[in-house]
């Protein structure tokens, strides 16, 4: 086996602004990893420290898979601080790997508050403890209360199930939504186990079973609502299988500033129950610094589309808020306000199809950084199309493309961090609902799933 070392020799030319890079190749002398000893973990257990190295003691030296290492364990949330150093072993050809961490509290139990401009302020009563035992096993119960949703979930999740590199979960719990643009009161209860393993070191695969069972009605008998909305009210049982693919290439789980993550999720709906449909939505996201790491530059691509008659107005995409900037949620696609009664803006129906594409850019704005004030500029734009019934081609399903663009500020703060958000269309429909200013609990680079 050839040990060797490469290094960069980077010539810059100021005249013409390019620079020359030249790999230099060089044999180094033979490194095994003799031992991987693991300190300060009073409560965490060694294996759940060892699982995050993708090598063992006897496997070759490299440098590169420690520094994968650390920011693995840091992505646990476990540790406050996370040190590896490198000592000799017992002969030249040997070192010994030390693990040094200082534990922080996992448990948690507390009164939460969240608040964004559209949706307005959420409250939240939460029990969580993310280190069970030291196994590194999640478990949750959660109480969630905002003007439009009402939830009550518990979860149980251990990553590395029967001792191996397998996550393996379960959540169920109860959700009442009131959608703000929408007539309707939705009650849910459901039911999701879940599995994923690995595929490679940096690419997973999970499967969800899930169960809902869905209680659909106006918000009153007396409100004036779409037809196509009031075909939708009702009780269903929803049966599906979720399968999730995920790429991870970037340089961090925690703060990615380089590389890409692709996702792709299949939802198979049918495996009993009273709907049918398949629904199909990828999410690719980049990542990319400028002029000395000080400019970070983000793009996300994300698309859908659900195949089938089954899906009904709660089961639709829909876009605006922080997937489609500029644009209130639900506040685009295909709408009902022909009916007697109607608002200027109508009833949104959502669609079976979207396209989005985000471009971001965050960067300092002359704050000291312990302040964790940056700056920020976007331009988002997007569509969502294509409907079963449009009532003999009354409501408009095309494909017509919105546009936002605007500033944002960021700021790390103790109780979060957040995000204010400045737009204005570029290109929108009459019958869109915008939003000028948006104020979020997020982070820099933050993309809601879809």
């Amino acid at each position: 086996m050839n040990f060797v070392e490469t290094r960069p020799i980077v010539t810059r030319n100021d005249e013409n602004l390019s620079m020359d890079i030249m790999i230099a190749l060089k044999n180094t002398k033979r490194l095994f990893v003799e031992r991987i000893e693991v300190n300060g973990n009073a409560t965490t257990l060694d294996a759940v420290i060892r699982q995050k190295f993708n090598f063992v003691e006897g496997d070759p030296f490299d440098q590169r898979k420690i520094q994968r290492a650390i920011d693995r364990i840091r992505g646990l949330g476990f540790f406050s601080e996370v040190d590896i150093k490198t000592r000799d072993g017992s002969d030249p050809e040997k070192i010994i790997i030390e693990v040094n961490l200082e534990e922080k509290a996992t448990g948690s139990l507390g009164l939460g508050a969240g608040y964004n401009s559209s949706d307005g302020s959420v409250f939240t009563f939460n029990i969580n403890e993310r280190n069970f035992l030291g196994k590194g096993q999640t478990v949750n119960l959660a109480l969630s209360s905002s003007k439009i949703e009402k939830e009550l979930t518990l979860g149980l999740q251990d990553p590395a199930f029967l001792g191996r590199n397998l996550l393996a979960g379960i959540s169920f719990g109860q959700k009442t939504t009131t959608p703000a643009l929408t007539p309707l009161k939705i009650d849910k209860q459901f039911l999701a186990p879940k599995i994923r393993f690995p595929l490679s070191s940096d690419s997973s695969l999970s499967a969800t079973y899930r169960f809902d069972r869905d209680d659909v009605k106006l918000t009153s008998s007396s409100v004036i609502a779409s037809p196509l909305i009031k075909t939708d009210v009702g009780n269903f049982n929803k049966s599906a299988i979720i399968f999730a693919y995920n790429l991870d290439k970037t340089n961090s789980i925690v703060t990615p500033t380089s590389g890409y993550n692709f996702e792709i999720k299949q939802e198979i709906n049918g495996l009993g129950g009273d709907v049918s449909y398949s629904k199909t939505a990828l999410e690719f996201k980049t990542y990319k610094t400028l002029l000395r790491d000080d400019v970070i530059f983000s793009t996300n691509v994300s698309s859908g589309m659900i195949i089938g008659t089954d899906a009904n107005v709660t089961n639709r995409f829909f876009l605006g808020g922080d997937r489609l900037k500029g644009f209130r949620n639900q506040g685009i696609g295909p709408v009902d306000n022909s009916y007697s009664g109607s608002d200027s803006n109508g009833d949104p129906l959502g669609g079976k199809m979207f396209a989005t594409v985000n471009f971001e850019t965050s960067f300092p704005i002359g704050v000291p950084e312990e302040y964790g004030v940056f700056g920020g500029v976007f331009l988002s734009t997007g569509s969502l199309w294509k409907l079963d019934n449009t009532d003999s081609g009354r409501i408009d399903d095309t494909a017509n493309l919105r546009a936002a663009a605007g500033l944002s500020l960021f700021w790390d703060t103790v109780i979060g961090p957040l995000r204010f958000n400045f737009s204005r269309p570029i290109k929108k429909e009459k019958y869109d609902v915008i939003e000028n200013f948006r104020f979020t609990v997020d982070t820099r680079f933050w993309y809601a799933k879809v």
